[in-house]
């Protein structure tokens, strides 16, 4: 399965990991060049984000489950507060390092990996070649495939994802080909000083498609407001939303506040459903609902 806000990842599929070293929350020293060997998975989260922590469940039981078998996981937060980030590390009883700066959601490794919204997991192959980016939808299974492999040079772990225009839904592997066209038996060739008459069609001559009208763009404050995607879950659903040059995760129940104006708007997401975001505004009466493209 590969999310739909994770498709903007794809580029760096089959691609070596930046570089990242660094002193961990709890002091170790931490280099993902070291960590060539072991498959690791990179967990780029933060405390304030409800769909992250609510994963750490499932990265847990995996850390446990694998990591005996060569699998490390490091943690990227986008925490501004050490402290929060350190009580939520003890509550959870999270053993993998964190990455910490204090930079909230610009922390520096955001900019290195190009990471947009959280939570985003990526897995990284025993030779540091990025080869997952939902890494969350089927973690054990991927996980467990990427530990088989005994080496796996960077221009093979290209080759997985070398048409990613092919991509079938799932983001794990290339969408077979399309069938080729049927093609027509030749024509016959034409008898000396005999007219060919030109084949009989009742079809009607082919227009070219008209693109769908755009609907008109949605502003909260001085920013356009859009539904990047929406995951639906048993327990909890999600979306991401887009506002402005920034983005935020949302679910029921949640509170965003973001500038507009030289001011501060709040948004309460009241309800998600497979097609639509609802959102009660400060100082509205009436509640914006946002469709998704």
């Amino acid at each position: 399965m590969l999310f739909k806000s994770d498709e903007r990842y794809l580029p760096m599929v089959g691609k070596p990991t930046p570089p990242l070293k660094f002193k961990a929350l709890d002091g170790r020293e931490v280099d993902l060049e070291k960590l060539k060997g072991k498959v690791v998975l990179l967990d780029f989260w933060a405390t304030w984000c409800p769909p992250c922590i609510e994963e750490i469940p499932h990265v847990r039981a995996a850390y446990e489950r694998y990591n005996k078998e060569g699998f490390e996981i490091v943690g990227i937060s986008f925490d501004a507060e050490k402290q929060r980030l350190d009580d939520v590390v003890k509550r959870e009883s999270i053993r993998w390092p964190q990455y910490f700066d204090g930079g909230g959601r610009a922390a520096a490794p955001g900019k290195t990996f190009g990471i947009l919204h959280w939570p985003s997991m990526w897995l990284l192959d025993r030779n540091g070649v990025i080869r997952f980016i939902s890494a969350g939808a089927g973690m054990d299974r991927k996980i467990s495939a990427l530990l088989k492999e005994t080496g796996n040079p960077v221009n093979a772990a290209r080759g997985v994802f070398e048409d990613k225009a092919a991509l079938d839904k799932s983001g794990d592997v290339p969408a077979k080909p399309a069938a080729k066209p049927a093609t027509a038996p030749p024509a016959k060739a034409a008898t000396p000083g005999v007219a060919t008459p030109p084949p009989a069609t009742n079809a009607p001559a082919a227009t070219p498609p008209s693109a769908a009208p755009r609907g008109p763009e949605t502003k909260l404050g001085d920013h356009v407001i859009s539904v990047k995607s929406i995951s639906i879950g048993t327990k909890r659903s999600t979306a991401l939303l887009q506002i402005g040059p920034a983005t935020y995760t949302v679910a029921p129940g949640v509170e965003i506040v973001f500038p507009s104006g030289g001011a501060q708007l709040k948004a309460h997401c009241t309800e998600i459903d497979r097609n639509a975001v609802v959102l009660a505004i400060e100082g509205r009466t009436e509640p914006l609902r946002l469709l998704l493209p």
